[in-house]
């Protein structure tokens, strides 16, 4: 795997590399090359889509200008068709996003995704026991 440029930890996590793929195409259409912000946008970017229960990232955008928000204010992560009423999405303030530490935001990412994983091994394993165990009995 070929280090990218801002990543200081390699992530095996999928968002991750989506994320880093969507902002690497958000800067390109903004003209800009991908660097350290990027890398910083990316990683949070990650790990605001797992904390909100997507499971890939297809889009990173950002805000356009209204009455209310500021272009760019706020980053948006999407699973899904951006013209699909059914994506899903999560949002988060841009600044936010780029003021943390790629070195947080992916063990953040890391710690989350196991405590999905230890959430998800505990289900399966009540389940296992609630087949096994037969119903009571009426007498």
């Amino acid at each position: 795997m070929v280090p990218r440029h801002g990543s200081l930890l390699p992530s095996q996590d999928p968002l991750h590399r989506q994320a880093e793929d969507a902002v690497r195409r958000l800067e390109q259409g903004l003209g800009r090359e991908y660097d350290d912000n990027s890398a910083r946008l990316a990683a949070s970017s990650a790990y605001l889509a797992k904390e909100n229960g997507l499971t890939r990232i297809d889009h990173v955008v950002l805000s356009e200008n209204s009455k209310s928000v500021r272009q760019g204010e706020n980053l948006f992560v999407v699973e899904g068709a951006l013209n699909d009423p059914a994506h899903k999405m999560a949002h988060m303030k841009t600044n936010d996003a780029i003021a943390q530490p790629v070195e947080q935001s992916l063990a953040q990412l890391q710690s989350l995704g196991e405590t999905q994983r230890q959430q998800q091994s505990q289900q399966q394993e009540q389940q296992r026991e609630q087949s096994i165990t037969p119903p009571p009995r009426m007498v």
